[in-house]
């Protein structure tokens, strides 16, 4: 089944009400086998910074990500 759009719609959203109150740079965690939110994020700019082992329980690693607004100055 493929997506409707409604989580890229709501992190659209999320990220642009963020932007206009100054925020600019945001980190999210997710577990490294969820390619498709995975690949959602980097579709929105965010990149890889770290692997988490164990992040979501014994053998269950995370990465965490991180975006930063390039027309906010940090």
């Amino acid at each position: 089944m493929m997506g409707r759009g409604i989580g890229r719609s709501l992190l659209e959203e999320s990220l642009e009400t963020l932007a206009t109150v100054g925020i600019g740079r945001v980190y999210l965690e997710v577990r490294v086998d969820n390619k498709t939110a995975i690949g959602l994020y980097e579709s929105l700019g965010f990149v890889k910074l770290a692997n988490l082992a164990d992040y979501y329980g014994e053998g269950v690693p995370g990465v965490r990500m991180r975006r930063v607004d390039g027309s906010i100055s940090l």
